[in-house]
């Protein structure tokens, strides 16, 4: 339970971390990513190029991806420290990105969630149903379900290949939801209420379909 080390690089509030094998990324309002040696947690490059705070950022491989107020969502070299492309589409803020294999999704203040090709930087379909900025996304590749969460205190369940709504839950929450993570049956989700809830549509509730 002992602090070992604190990385401090950032001149504004550290929105969000992702760390591999190698590396730890941190980004921040203040507009710049971090990338971190996991062993000597030495600074190994800044990467520069948002013109908004930068709320989420993805990892895998050799490539980040971040997103930002600013409303654009670029992919990086991780060790070059290299723009590789920038994916553009969104009206306003980008909030929250996964990157799982060839799947690179993202959410939005405009309310909007985006399914991206990350090879070619096309956006291949947009999905729309929310009434207010989109803030997190969970995503399972193997079933292709995506989860997503929003100010509009809903939640809602999506199949990313016919782009349809399968199911949508409100007013599970008093007030913005902020994180929401899903596994097998169970989703689980944060908000400004103060609270943690959990849905379980396991082992006898025909909802389970919604996972499949």
């Amino acid at each position: 339970n002992r602090i070992v080390d604190v990385l401090r690089e950032h001149k504004g509030g550290v929105l969000d971390i992702k760390m591999d094998s190698k590396r730890i990324v941190s980004c921040s309002k203040d507009t710049q990513i971090c990338v971190w040696d996991r062993t000597t947690r030495q600074l190994l490059r800044k990467l520069s190029g948002h013109d908004g705070p930068v709320n989420a950022i993805g990892l895998q491989d050799e490539r980040v991806v971040s997103v930002s107020g600013d409303g654009k969502m670029i992919m990086w070299d991780i060790m070059s420290g290299q723009r590789i492309r920038t994916f553009e589409g969104h009206e306003r803020g980008v909030a929250c990105v996964v990157y799982k294999g060839d799947w690179l999704i993202s959410g939005s203040n405009d309310k909007r969630i985006k399914i991206w090709d990350p090879k070619s930087g096309e956006c291949l379909s947009t999905l729309s149903g929310h009434d207010h900025l989109v803030r997190s996304l969970s995503f399972n590749p193997g079933t292709k379900r995506l989860v997503s969460t929003s100010y509009d205190r809903s939640i809602r369940i999506w199949d990313v290949s016919s782009g349809k709504c399968l199911r949508e839950f409100r007013n599970v929450h008093d007030s913005h939801i902020f994180d929401v993570v899903f596994r097998v049956s169970k989703i689980i989700s944060a908000s400004h209420d103060k609270g943690v809830v959990i849905m379980d549509f396991a082992p006898h509730d025909l909802d389970t379909t919604l996972f499949a």
